[in-house]
């Protein structure tokens, strides 16, 4: 598998932990692409401070359907992230299990 999530926080209001992706990767301890943290409430899974060695989301996209599999086997139904590039945020929504991305665009102050 190239997609995992370490939880590391579990309660009755939400879920946190890392996931990672990479052709490489099947568990904690080997080498990744691309991490970021995970927030997880009401089965909408929230990216924070995504990373990847080229600096991008090409990575991220090349294993969206290993992560797709993984959010629907946790209960997962959509995701949101936002990203800031030239002083406008966009928030990106994707609603599982197809893949269909809404986005609204913001200039940041």
């Amino acid at each position: 598998m190239a997609v995992t999530i370490e939880w590391i926080h579990k309660n009755n209001v939400a879920k946190i932990g890392i996931l990672r992706v990479g052709k490489e990767h099947s568990k904690y301890g080997d080498s990744y692409e691309f991490s970021c943290a995970v927030k997880v409430s009401k089965n909408t899974a929230y990216f924070y401070g995504g990373v990847s060695g080229k600096n991008n989301l090409t990575n991220f996209f090349k294993y969206r359907n290993e992560i797709k599999k993984l959010f629907i086997k946790e209960g997962i139904t959509q995701v949101i992230w936002e990203r800031i590039k030239d002083n406008k945020k966009k928030i990106y929504k994707v609603k599982l299990p197809e893949i269909k991305i809404s986005t609204e665009v913001m200039e940041v102050s």
